[in-house]
């Protein structure tokens, strides 16, 4: 099953490359607003591709690639600390608190795992050299989940509106400006909210909210 949603997504991905070979080889002018949705679409697709690949790679990790009912912060907890943590997080000393007592949601385990997998990248290239991941229940019945790091946090330019942070393209680290976007788009996409702001470790603080 996961081997073959490898081929989906890399079929969509080459279905996005010939549409922009065409154009090119015609000489049209692509507007750049229709490049850059491109972009983002391929490059959605390739971190989907190297989760899913990270998924079959790892021994006794069983999870179906589509939708799933499951308990979503047990799943968070699992993922972080058997995938995450030696395919991304690798270089983090990397902690895990779940205090939800577990949280029972609809989501799709690849794109969650990809929301963890960019916030720890973003991590990553920003110098961190730890993360506290805190999985909780709200007082009106939702989960919360916050990554504290202790990297270079927020520049100057964005501490006034940091929720800039999660526009496509926007990006502290020279990197394309996607990983922090995709973030908002799967928690969006699960009926959640996801904010940013510095971290009491002096870094960056990401903090999502699910179900509220």
């Amino acid at each position: 099953n996961l081997h073959h949603q490898i081929g989906i997504y890399a079929a969509e991905v080459g279905s996005y490359l010939k549409n922009l070979q065409r154009q090119a080889k015609r000489n049209e002018q692509v507007p750049a607003a229709e490049v850059l949705e491109a972009v983002d679409l391929i490059a959605y697709r390739n971190q989907q591709i190297l989760t899913v690949s990270r998924f079959a790679t790892k021994a006794n990790f069983r999870m179906a690639a589509e939708t799933a009912t499951a308990d979503l912060a047990r799943y968070i907890v699992d993922y972080t600390n058997t995938v995450s943590a030696i395919y991304v997080a690798h270089a983090l000393n990397l902690t895990v608190t779940n205090t939800s007592g577990g949280f029972e949601a609809k989501f799709k385990p690849i794109e969650v795992s990809m929301f963890i997998d960019n916030i720890l990248n973003n991590s990553r290239k920003a110098g961190a050299a730890n993360v506290h991941i805190q999985l909780q229940t709200l007082p009106q019945g939702g989960l919360q989940i916050s990554f504290d790091d202790d990297g270079r946090g927020f520049p100057r330019h964005v501490q006034d509106d940091v929720s800039r942070v999660f526009e496509r393209g926007f990006s502290t680290t020279k990197g394309p400006g996607l990983g922090l976007h995709h973030a908002l788009n799967i928690v969006e996409d699960l009926g959640g909210d996801i904010n940013a702001e510095p971290s009491p470790k002096g870094g960056a603080r990401i903090i999502a909210r699910i179900g509220t």
